[in-house]
């Protein structure tokens, strides 16, 4: 559902710029390219909506039951006697996929906001200079047919990245998620299982220390 969200956002964004382009001489100067910095701000505002959805503390928790489980699996086999089953050994790499998918939540999700927060504050100013109609921007460049049409041209491209990080963030988030709930019992079981697994070697290696061979 989120996927197929963002994908119409994304297709929205792309139909606004072309319906625009064909339709704004007959609406007025930069009646176009108004209309669609607008429909630019509505699709993030959804994308910005969808990803504080995503619940933060969740996923911050579950990437560090995988890291932890990943590390107590790791000390275990460490050890040279330990040897796991194909079925094992397929229980941890389902582990250390959840943490790839989760390794840098809940940064992402903050760093992706606040990349939103920006180019909406970009649109914003674009279009409050066109509704100007001002001349020249801040820094004194000539606002002219081609200033709007590469400004417009990047403020695209920029949206179009964002919409498309989102989808991908929520994605990442959702498949994490679902992969660490799958495992979760097996992982937790199979690393009770290598514990004893562990003691029973090491007190056989005490004994036979105890009773050593005779030569």
């Amino acid at each position: 559902m989120i996927h197929w969200v963002f994908q119409s956002a994304r297709a929205a964004a792309l139909w606004a710029l072309l319906l625009g382009l064909w339709t704004g001489c007959a609406n007025g100067p930069h009646q176009a390219e108004l209309t669609t910095l607008a429909d630019l701000k509505d699709s993030l505002a959804t994308a910005k909506s969808m990803l504080g959805q995503l619940d933060v503390d969740t996923l911050a928790s579950t990437r560090a039951w995988a890291s932890e489980e990943l590390r107590a699996f790791e000390v275990m086999l460490s050890d040279s006697g330990m040897v796991l089953s194909k079925e094992e050994g397929l229980v941890i790499a389902e582990v250390s996929r959840a943490r790839r998918l989760l390794k840098d939540f809940p940064d992402r999700i903050v760093r992706t906001d606040a990349s939103i927060d920006r180019a909406l504050n970009q649109i914003s100013s674009f279009a409050h200079l066109l509704e100007s109609k001002a001349p020249t921007d801040g820094a004194g460049h000539a606002v002219d047919s081609a200033y709007i049409s590469d400004n417009l041209a990047q403020e695209v491209r920029i949206a179009r990245a964002l919409l498309a990080s989102v989808e991908e963030t929520t994605q990442y988030a959702e498949r994490g998620s679902l992969t660490a709930a799958a495992v979760r019992t097996d992982a937790d079981r199979l690393k009770t299982q290598l514990r004893a697994r562990l003691a029973q070697l090491v007190i056989a290696r005490s004994e036979d220390g105890a009773n050593p061979t005779p030569r």
